[in-house]
C-alpha cells in the first residue's frame, strides 16, 4: 500500500487538477517501475495498492525502496513550478490461509505506520 504524503496540502495549495496530474505522474511512475505480471491499483483517493504475485518480502520491500525514491526524485512540474512529492509505503506478505482483504488490511496498517513515523518511508510488517 503507498499514500501520497500531504496529497490535502497539494491540492488546497496548487488545486485539484495539479492533484489529479500528480496521481497521474504517480500512475505511470508505478506502472514504469511494477514488471508484467504485478498489479497496480488506484486505492481510492491518493493511495495505490502493488499487488507483487510470486514476490517475497526482500523483493517487495526492494519494490517500495525503489519506488519511494523514484517518486521523491522525480520532479513534478504540472503548472511549471516544482512541486516536492513523497510516498509513504506499508509492505506485508500473503501468508497461508489469509485473504486478500486481510493482507490489504495488514498493509494498510504498516502504511499508517509509515506516515505516522514521519512519513516517506517503507515500514514493514514484522512476523508475530
Amino acid at each position: 500500500m503507498m499514500d501520497i504524503d500531504h496529497f490535502k496540502s497539494i491540492n488546497d495549495i496548487h488545486g485539484h487538477q495539479i492533484g489529479d496530474i500528480i496521481l497521474e505522474e504517480i500512475g505511470q511512475i508505478i506502472r514504469q517501475t511494477a514488471r508484467d505480471v504485478d498489479i497496480p491499483v488506484r486505492y481510492g483517493g491518493e493511495e495505490f495498492l502493488l499487488i507483487l504475485p510470486h514476490t517475497g518480502i526482500n523483493g517487495a520491500v526492494k519494490l517500495a525502496e525503489r519506488l519511494r525514491n523514484q517518486v521523491a526524485f522525480h520532479t513534478f512540474r504540472p503548472s511549471g513550478v516544482p512541486i516536492q512529492v513523497t510516498i509513504s509505503l506499508g509492505v506485508a506478505e500473503m501468508e497461508k490461509g489469509n485473504t486478500l482483504a486481510s493482507l490489504i488490511k495488514r498493509a494498510d496498517k504498516q502504511l499508517y505506520r509509515a506516515k505516522n513515523k514521519g512519513r516517506n518511508r517503507v515500514i514493514i510488517e514484522k512476523p508475530e
